[in-house]
């Protein structure tokens, strides 16, 4: 006789996602959808999980990542699921891994093999022809990059079956890769713009959930309004979504013109324009304050300059656009981290090729000179210490032999060096301590391995605001990794934390409210807002992503030092019905799915 259910899940207390007070019930799962809440003693089912002492909710959705870049590489997509994530809005920024013509436009998570292709010292090379790129990826990861269109990257990510439910939007700036190449320091013609929707319409209709922008970075920095308008026609045409990585820092690399800081409330008024003009539903991605307050303000001004930003917002919604956002739960963003002494100095060490090798060369004055005079002209848009006066204020060493340094910033180390101390000299390095650049090079030269973290520009308090608005919600900005991914060459980069940490760090310091309303904040909120009819809540009929856990138990492992720890306090995680996660392991299950464009979804 067959179960009444394939999985029972008893004695739990149901946080159902919708916001309302917790409730004690059992969930039965059938068909990978909750078939039955309520009290289930006595049923019976082919696989029994105890809740006892657990709170059973909504798997948690990630609004804003990159899962899609590494997705084939990681189908279990450990980073996502051992924190409970279980449904992913992918393909941010404007980048994608289709369509691709004959082009490929790096999206950072490439670093392994990109300089296999063309070694490079400062910025890399963005765009590459695609059978360069497909050799790099097979040679250096196993990864053959086989799909052209978008239905046809789908498809192969259907067939590798994965762990978790992913919703990918098709990126501006790889469309636009495709269609002007090297040659997009400029509007597009007539012609080209209308490659651009082809290439939009043909991924909409093969499933992507909608468009993303990311106008901070090549090519789409210097795509004009008209452009964004045109292509976001589109997407209102198919009533899907459009979310912005908004201009707020300009263009990322040294060689780009400016002509002064940009001005970030006028980027978020061009996220919203766009909406307005073309009745687009829009996600403002990764918001941050749009003032730039200097000195570092307090907790209450930088609440208020959250709270200032986000009346754009609110005035947009009160006019009838449908416009959200998204927000990174930290201080420093995500992606990926760099914590060696040596990052100010990537380029460097890239050129020379080991930590080392840059120690030894800093001890040269010429080359020290040379290296200042470089980052003096603000040349390398990564570290440019006469435009961030308070750069050494932010850098704080984690792991060093000097005992000295650990838990100061390098501005601490270089006054108390200056004072008459020592603790920028060792190894027969030269202490001169006449400025925190000066200083940095001599910590290079007697300990290049040295560790550091960036205090971040965030504070908790704006971050914490912008999160508890009615719109705002959690975005990780992290690829999908596994515990092992690293790149082994200068500046050796890893995982951000956020890959691993995001969720239980939204938990632990900025929700607010109680836990039936954080809960609903990552789970029935986005599902809601992005139309998702059933998925976000625990009820009967929606499919069974499923999050087991104690929420007092539920803490982040991993640090600045070592990232790659997956958090405690999970008991168990299912997605569509079946278990991927179980007392702190990966089951090995693949039950996602790529959930499909469409309204009403």
């Amino acid at each position: 006789m067959s179960s009444e259910f394939e999985v029972l899940i008893s004695g739990g207390t149901v946080v159902d996602g919708t916001g309302r007070q917790a409730y004690r019930a059992d969930v039965g799962i059938r068909g990978g959808r909750i078939s039955a809440i309520g009290d289930l003693s006595g049923s019976e089912a082919a696989r029994h999980i105890s809740a006892a002492g657990a709170v059973v909710c909504p798997g948690f959705f990630d609004m804003h990542n990159h899962a899609e870049g590494t997705i084939l590489s990681y189908p279990q997509a450990e980073s996502f699921v051992m924190q409970g994530i279980t449904t992913a809005l992918a393909g941010q920024c404007g980048f994608s891994p289709a369509p691709l013509v004959d082009k490929y436009l790096m999206s950072f998570w490439e670093f392994r093999f990109w300089p296999d292709i063309e070694p490079y010292m400062f910025h890399e090379p963005l765009i590459h022809p695609l059978s360069a790129v497909r050799r790099a990826a097979e040679a250096r990861i196993g990864l053959d990059i086989d799909w052209h269109g978008f239905d046809e990257w789908r498809q192969r990510v259907v067939g590798e079956r994965i762990s978790l439910n992913l919703m990918p939007l098709v990126g501006h700036n790889t469309i636009r890769a495709q269609v002007m190449g090297d040659d997009h320091a400029r509007a597009p013609s007539s012609e080209e713009l209308e490659a651009m929707k082809r290439l939009l319409r043909e991924s909409l209709a093969a499933g992507a959930a909608g468009l993303s922008t990311g106008v901070d970075y090549l090519p789409g920095a210097h795509a004009p309004l008209a452009e964004l308008v045109a292509l976001n026609e589109v997407v209102a045409e198919h009533g899907l979504l459009h979310a912005m990585h908004w201009r707020r820092t300009g263009i990322r690399r040294a060689d780009a013109k400016r002509d002064g800081p940009p001005d970030k409330l006028a980027g978020i008024r061009q996220a919203i324009e766009i909406g307005r003009e073309t009745g687009v539903k829009t996600l403002i991605a990764h918001i941050v304050s749009g003032y730039d307050i200097r000195p570092r303000p307090t907790a209450e001004l930088e609440e208020a300059a959250a709270h200032a930003t986000m009346g754009l917002i609110d005035d947009a919604v009160d006019k009838g656009l449908d416009v959200a956002f998204d927000v990174i739960p930290n201080a420093d963003g995500g992606v990926l981290l760099s914590s060696y002494l040596i990052g100010p100095l990537t380029p460097w060490a890239r050129q020379l090729g080991s930590a080392e090798a840059l120690a030894s060369a800093l001890r040269v004055r010429d080359f020290r000179d040379q290296v200042r005079d470089y980052l003096e002209a603000g040349r390398w848009y990564s570290f440019q210490p006469k435009a961030d006066s308070g750069w050494a204020e932010r850098i704080e060493v984690l792991e060093a032999a000097n005992d000295a340094w650990r838990g100061r910033t390098i501005a601490a180390i270089s006054q108390a060096a200056a004072a008459g101390g020592n603790e920028a000299s060792a190894n027969g390095a030269n202490a001169t301590a006449a400025d925190p650049l000066e200083t940095l090079m001599d910590m290079i030269v007697a300990e290049p391995r040295a560790r550091v973290r960036n205090l971040g520009l965030m504070p908790v308090s704006g971050t914490r605001a912008f999160l508890a608005h009615p719109r705002g919600m959690m975005g990780s900005d992290t690829f999908a990794f596994d515990d092992t991914w690293q790149v082994e060459h200068p500046p050796y980069l890893l995982p951000h934390p956020n890959t691993y940490s995001a969720v239980p760090w939204f938990f632990e310091r900025y929700a607010t409210g109680s836990l039936e309303d954080k809960v609903h904040k990552l789970t029935g909120l986005p599902a809601a807002w992005l139309g998702i009819k059933d998925r976000g809540r625990v009820a009967e009929g929606y499919w069974g992503d499923l999050v087991i856990w104690v929420p007092d138990d539920f803490r982040a492992r991993g640090d600045y030092l070592e990232p790659r720890r997956y958090p405690a306090g999970l008991h168990a995680v299912l997605v569509n019905g079946e278990v991927v996660v179980e007392a702190g392991r990966h089951t090995g299950a693949r039950p996602g799915r790529v959930l499909a464009g469409l309204p009403g979804r």
